[in-house]
């Protein structure tokens, strides 16, 4: 329940970012406010369905691994594919404006 409330707190957030950003357009706070919130706000929704594939894989049985060995191994792969936005973000943001050249 945690995880789905905290993603909805960050997706609303997100998208009074993007509502602050109509008045705006080029102000780099509602934008900054926007991107971060819509990005990590999945992550928690996808967090409450690991939750409950691992609640539904206990109850069930008949898999090969424990139910825990799921949830962190989908939590971990989770987090990594967010590091890689965040640095290709990152690498994105430092890259050459203004260049004329074309190739």
């Amino acid at each position: 329940m945690g995880c789905m409330l905290g993603g909805l707190v960050l997706e609303v957030v997100g998208y009074a970012g993007r509502l602050m950003a109509h008045n705006d357009p080029f102000g780099k706070g509602p934008f900054l406010i926007s991107i971060i919130c819509l990005t990590v706000g999945p992550t928690f929704f996808a967090a409450a369905i690991y939750l409950c594939f691992t609640w539904i894989i206990y109850v069930y049985g008949g898999s090969r691994f424990a139910p825990r060995a799921y949830l962190i191994t989908f939590i971990i792969f989770d987090i990594t594919a967010l590091v890689l936005q965040g640095v290709g973000r990152a690498v994105a943001s430092l890259a050459v404006r203004g260049s004329n050249t074309c190739y």
